[in-house]
């Protein structure tokens, strides 16, 4: 990924184009769209988790936002700011967001793309039948940037929403990278219409194109071969990355568009203090032509996005407890939180842990404008 000049970076003002969601003729809109939005924003930034602590932070930096946005002489209260985000549709602010994140960032040339989802286990409103929301995110994972999220509908699946997910966003030249669940022969062609490639995980979901993979490692000579071992955290993890080019195995390999290659890889790892050792073999097909080195590159960073974005919204966001469910304010919170994910992993001005950078976003004015790139 290429991030774009300085001048295309200091655009966190366009999320103040989002269309105000209040009724035209409510009285008591006393706060503008962008001291809304801009006041969530630097507030999850500097550390808040809930609506209280965002309209704590409003009351403590009223001084500080008039910079920037015009306050009045009272600040939005945590149930205006809820109410707010609860009636904003989910889908206008995530459009916003991925205009700003292609004015702010451009795909490279191979660069792999995760897809992969997360339920919000809090946000369940059951005396109104509302299950908790699950997000399936598109993550970038050479410079740790949310593309795009897309809730997935309470009555369907992931394999619904991947779709429309690829759909919001520019992949030309992006190796796609799926769980098992998005192996899917519409979800492959989908992916390769969009000029990208794809790298999707294959298990019992698909036991005939499975058993044809590992058939494929019966009878035929692999093409390349990749073994790494890594030593840390009192274990040693051994990965042999095997890769067969045009395979010859796979029952009506023609529905899988493009498919150039199968990969295998087998992991063995031994807990040192433990003395215990697992193993493990997935299995992948994959449209483009690429090294077993390469190959377990790529899926290595796939699982940038549960280590890099899930685990961090769950520790240094406490994304899981969060208790939002009313109107669209899950999805939508959850997107700022996207938000700032992506301006703590823009800055580079420092070696801090996300949650470092966001306490001293909340004590220092000027490195909380350096991270808002205001």
């Amino acid at each position: 990924m290429v991030f774009l000049g300085e001048k295309a970076m200091n655009n966190i003002h366009i999320f103040e184009n989002i269309p105000d969601p209040r009724a035209e003729k409510n009285p008591n809109k006393l706060y503008t769209v962008a001291q809304i939005v801009f006041q969530t924003i630097a507030a999850v930034t500097s550390g808040c988790e809930h609506w209280t602590e965002v309209e704590d932070f409003g009351e403590d930096k009223r001084e500080w936002i008039g910079k920037y946005v015009e306050v009045g002489e009272t600040m939005p209260s945590h149930d205006t700011l809820s109410d707010f985000f609860k009636r904003l549709k989910g889908d206008v602010f995530r459009g916003i967001f991925i205009e700003w994140t292609r004015g702010i960032c451009q795909l490279t040339d191979g660069e792999v793309v995760a897809i992969d989802g997360k339920t919000m286990r809090r946000s369940h409103q059951r005396s109104v039948g509302k299950e908790a929301i699950h997000l399936i995110s598109a993550w970038a994972s050479s410079n740790k940037i949310v593309l795009a999220q897309q809730a997935v509908d309470s009555k369907s699946n992931e394999i619904t929403a991947i779709p429309a997910l690829l759909r919001l966003l520019e992949l030309k030249g992006a190796l796609v990278s799926i769980d098992a669940l998005g192996c899917q022969h519409e979800i492959a062609k989908q992916i390769v219409d969009a000029g990208a490639d794809y790298l999707l995980a294959v298990k019992g979901n698909q036991g005939q194109l499975l058993e044809g993979v590992q058939d494929c490692f019966k009878l035929q000579q692999v093409t390349s071969t990749k073994t790494t071992v890594e030593k840390q955290h009192g274990r040693i993890e051994t990965r042999t990355c095997c890769l067969i080019t045009k395979p010859t195995e796979i029952l009506e390999i023609e529905k899988w568009t493009q498919l150039t290659s199968v990969i295998r890889i087998h992991s063995k790892r031994e807990i040192l203090a433990a003395g215990k050792t697992t193993e493990e073999t997935r299995y992948y097909i994959c449209s483009k032509t690429l090294s077993a080195s390469e190959a377990l590159d790529s899926i290595r960073s796939h699982w940038s996005i549960e280590n890099n974005l899930h685990w961090v919204l769950d520790v240094a966001f406490r994304e899981d407890e969060s208790r939002m469910s009313s109107g669209d304010s899950d999805q939508n919170f959850a997107l700022i939180r996207k938000i700032v994910v992506n301006l703590l992993a823009m800055d580079k001005s420092v070696k801090m842990s996300v949650q470092r950078k966001r306490l001293k976003a909340a004590r220092n004015d000027i490195f909380r404008e350096r991270l808002l790139r205001i």
